[in-house]
């Protein structure tokens, strides 16, 4: 059975965040339903975010965990500390070994390659907000990612690239209904 690899994108794909700014004052302005991250690190400034989750979010994470022969990873442009956060924020369940953030992204795929196993054939599958035309750097990371993991010719295949609506914080839009996510993931065991 082919191993299927799903990458899911972060922001306005799972949640939607804003910056607040570096002090306490920032936090009294976040709008009801929403989380505030505070990602201080060390003796650095704090930076708060407004952070909102998508309805339906985690019943899509879910239901793509429990396809056979799938592992879902994050795979985001933004940072792993920020991403990591919303993680925990949020229950999202995906751990430090299952984030690829731009640290990982800005480095070669095959530094990350010893992470994947596939035993035989195995797809990659991208969840982002963004249109294919401007993913280039996620689509060569995870192209250069399947070569060093075991097809030196395997290339990304625009037909897995699953385009999801913006989400910018409004509670109910454009949210994961249970026939929106019944159709990513027949997509997805389709393929």
């Amino acid at each position: 059975m082919t191993m299927k690899y799903i990458f899911v994108d972060l922001d306005e794909t799972l949640v939607h965040c804003s910056f607040l700014g570096n002090t306490e004052k920032a936090k009294k302005f976040v709008r009801k339903g929403s989380e505030v991250i505070n990602l201080s690190l060390g003796d650095e400034t704090p930076e708060y975010y407004q952070c909102t989750l998508r309805n339906g979010a985690i019943d899509l994470l879910s239901k793509l965990r429990d396809l056979p022969n799938a592992e879902v990873y994050m795979l985001t442009a933004a940072t792993k500390d920020y991403a990591l956060a919303n993680s925990e924020t949020f229950n999202l369940r995906f751990t430090g070994d299952r984030v690829f953030s731009r640290e990982d992204t800005n480095l070669l795929a095959s530094r990350v390659a010893d992470r994947f196993k596939p035993e035989g054939d195995f797809d990659m599958f991208l969840l982002d907000n963004l249109p294919y035309s401007d993913n280039d750097t996620k689509i060569d990371w995870l192209t250069s990612l399947a070569r060093a993991i075991g097809d030196s010719s395997k290339r990304f295949s625009r037909s897995h690239y699953i385009q999801i609506p913006d989400y910018y914080g409004v509670k109910n839009s454009r949210a994961f209904t249970d026939a929106y996510i019944t159709d990513i993931v027949e997509q997805i065991k389709n393929s």
